[in-house]
């Protein structure tokens, strides 16, 4: 994976994750914390925060984990001028991705 598609991949995750994270503390502050969320008509709860770290959203309360873990899995983008390994950062990135 070139470097180019690795930063762009971070970036984009980053915006992502900002997205979210913003949605979320707004939907906090506008419902409260115990305001449900759901998926009416499934029997889903967030279906990759489930099956990533085996939680069940019901409230937005039980969002803060997941964006908790989400924010610990961004990573920088890789420098131009190091050749360190960066696909780890770049998959961790990928995956708060999918818990946005």
């Amino acid at each position: 994976m070139s470097k180019i598609v690795a930063a762009a991949a971070i970036r984009g995750a980053k915006q992502l994750f900002n997205e979210a994270k913003s949605s979320w503390e707004n939907a906090v502050k506008d419902k409260g914390a115990d305001c449900e969320v759901a998926f009416p008509g499934t029997a889903f709860y967030f279906p990759m925060a489930c099956a990533l770290m085996g939680l069940e959203v019901k409230k937005l309360k039980d969002i803060q984990p997941i964006i908790e873990e989400a924010e610990s899995l961004l990573h920088e983008e890789p420098s131009e001028r190091l050749n360190l390994p960066y696909l780890g950062d770049t998959l961790d990135s990928g995956i708060a991705a999918l818990f946005c």
